[in-house]
């Protein structure tokens, strides 16, 4: 997976702009997560808990199989035993996600 890099940046952009010249929407998916992304409320594990079980309910993630990168990467989301960890793996999926066109509200 490639880090958010201008090569990144461009080749999501030209994404966009296809899906648009199709007459799509540039978001294939819109997952929203942002009322339990910042919530203080609850534990660290409650919120990787939320997320994760938010993910793996859209179509995005059910149209991926066991061995698609997407699905690794979730699993691995829901093993990070810190928000370190978690941070690592939420960018990876945040890339992956602008390359699938999915919109991930925080």
């Amino acid at each position: 997976m490639s880090p958010r890099t201008v090569d990144h940046i461009v080749e999501t952009h030209q994404i966009a702009a296809a899906r648009r010249q199709a007459g799509k929407p540039i978001w294939a998916h819109r997952v929203d997560v942002s009322n339990v992304f910042r919530a203080e409320d609850l534990t660290f594990v409650e919120r990787r808990d939320a997320i994760v079980s938010r993910l793996r309910v859209t179509a995005w993630v059910k149209a991926a199989d066991e061995f698609d990168e997407l699905t690794q990467l979730v699993d691995e989301l829901a093993d990070a035993e810190d928000p370190e960890r978690f941070d690592v793996v939420w960018d990876d999926i945040y890339d992956l996600a602008d390359y699938d066109r999915v919109w991930i509200k925080t």
